[in-house]
């Protein structure tokens, strides 16, 4: 008689000892319920230790599917539907595919075989009462840690400065000197999140996790911690499907629980207040700043006229041939304009614009509002005349500095002999040698600010490269990306035949504004006066 091929899956829970003994006790169960049966040949166990109703992270019922669908046993024994699959779902699912395979399921505690009649019917009516079970001892498991939040029970993993035993914080000493330092390294020195970290690992300091390798994220969350100042705000992730427990964060779907000097702080509430101003205003830097990303001359100052959505660039190929586009954005996601089923307006009726028209526009309106060539050469000329007098300046402090760094080097190096040979003690080698290297450091710092601006001989070289090339400009042989940049202020583009630019240039009281309408013969200059204004 040929025998069964019969595999065994079991599951717990979670991993904590007793739970490792269940798994235990039930894979030695299986072996000696296969190897009793004369009829069954024991074909291995797939198990896994993980928790949660999901199959998704199960490494062993996957790989016990993937050798199902090889054809490696005939046979599934599992305990119950519940350490099968609690989610209904999946059970059907996964059940059925085995059976498709000619591959039975039995399950010993409630007493199923896949291959019974009447098994859908039982097995639906069992995988409801385990998954209803789950759904009410999460209801009950979530109603307990509400409670014991509320009471001042911290949940989750240990906070760096902190001992967490019990649901409780207590202060770890040498890790909330840490905080301190990073908080005062951020708002009483200025430092970023990247200079703080290699400041840390200058220092010796461990991170986290115990590497030497501090991360910006990490010195960030630490900023940002209000446990810190003894300010206890939990929920800040919750699990909103007890079936997969995939948790995610709260962004309002449930209130926090916020408890006010719940532990000891490791900074002031002042202090900590005071560092989310900063890391605000600092925020507002970076966005003001990237907002007119000067990538491109036109980036983020073109608008549609007919939607007032921002145009964007756009790189066309056509066989050998490349050329650059700007195109309304709201155009180009949703299309021509159109009314959608809740009856709302989508879409834009804009045409691309080709960049050289674009470019063409802009120096046509250069010629009509610049005043003379000649004056703005010999102004040119006048004002880099002045940078290399200033560059030249420039280049004698570099000189002074680079000595100046000579001598403290000097100085720390006749330290080291002093001590050496006995004519000061450690207490004394340790204060000069911080001293030293502080004034060091400082003119190191002073130096590095002036390296950039220390080419006075190549500005020379290249001044009257750089004269023609202006001259080129004011001839208009050339379009120049950085002086459009610098007096473009925006664009509205109505069509490829009407644009307006609003520039840098004063004339009077206001901006000059002024619309360029394509002509047969060329683009027509039209001064134009906005809102508001007094420009005529």
């Amino acid at each position: 008689m040929t025998q069964k091929r019969v595999a065994a899956y079991c599951r717990v829970s979670t991993k904590k000892e007793e739970q490792e003994k269940s798994l235990e006790s039930q894979q030695k169960y299986f072996i000696d319920t296969i190897n009793k049966n004369p009829a069954w040949q024991f074909n291995g166990i797939y198990s896994d230790e993980e928790s949660g109703t999901s199959t998704k992270k199960r490494k062993g019922f996957l790989q016990m599917m993937d050798d199902a669908r090889e054809h490696k046993f005939d046979m599934i024994l599992t305990k119950e539907i519940s350490r099968f699959a609690r989610n209904v779902q999946d059970s059907i699912m996964y059940t059925q595919e085995l059976r498709k395979l000619g591959i039975e399921v039995r399950f010993l505690t409630d007493n199923i075989s896949s291959f019974d009649a009447d098994h859908e019917l039982r097995f639906n009516l069992m995988s409801s009462i385990y998954q209803d079970e789950s759904r009410r001892t999460s209801q009950r498991v979530r109603w307990g840690q509400q409670r014991q939040m509320e009471n001042g029970v911290v949940f989750g993993v240990s906070v760096y400065g902190y001992h967490l035993k019990g649901g409780k914080l207590t202060i770890n000493e040498d890790e909330a000197n840490t905080v301190r330092l990073i908080y005062s390294l951020y708002l009483d020195e200025g430092m970023g999140a990247h200079l703080i970290a290699k400041n840390l690992e200058n220092r010796g300091i461990l991170s986290p996790s115990g590497s030497q390798l501090w991360k910006n994220a990490s010195i960030l969350r630490m900023l940002k911690n209000e446990k810190y100042m003894g300010k206890l705000k939990q929920k800040k992730q919750i699990t909103l499907d007890y079936k997969t427990h995939e948790r995610k964060i709260n962004n309002g779907e449930e209130d926090y629980i916020i408890i006010e000097n719940n532990h000891q702080a490791i900074i002031s509430p002042e202090i900590w207040h005071k560092t989310q101003q900063e890391i605000a205003n600092r925020r507002t830097k970076i966005i003001n700043k990237s907002n007119h990303s000067n990538r491109y001359w036109l980036s983020g100052k073109t608008k549609c006229d007919i939607c007032n959505s921002t145009y964007k660039r756009k790189k066309i190929s056509s066989g050998k041939y490349q050329y650059i586009t700007w195109l309304c954005t709201k155009s180009s996601k949703e299309g021509k304009e159109k009314i959608n089923s809740a009856g709302l307006i989508m879409g834009c009726n804009s045409k691309t614009i080709h960049e050289s028209m674009l470019q063409e526009a802009f120096t046509e309106m250069l010629k009509n509002i610049m005043p003379s060539k000649s004056e703005i050469v010999r102004d040119i000329k006048s004002t880099l005349h002045e940078v290399l007098h200033l560059t030249s300046d420039i280049k004698t402090e570099a000189n002074r500095l680079e000595n100046d760094i000579r001598r403290y080097e000097n100085r720390l190096s006749k330290l080291v002999e002093l001590y050496l040979e006995g004519g000061i003690n450690r207490a004394q080698y340790d204060l000069q040698y911080v001293s030293t290297t502080k004034q060091l450091a400082a003119q190191h710092g002073k130096l590095q600010a002036h390296t950039t601006t220390t080419k006075a001989q190549t500005t020379a070289v290249k001044l009257e490269g750089i004269i023609t090339y202006v001259e080129n400009i004011l001839d208009f042989k050339l379009f120049s990306e950085e002086l459009a940049k610098t007096l473009v202020h925006s664009v509205v583009v109505k069509d490829r035949e009407s644009i307006t630019y609003h520039t840098t240039i004063k004339d009077k009281e206001n901006d000059f504004f002024c619309t360029l309408v394509k002509m047969p013969l060329g683009w027509h200059f039209a001064p134009a006066t906005p809102p508001g204004s007094t420009c005529q």
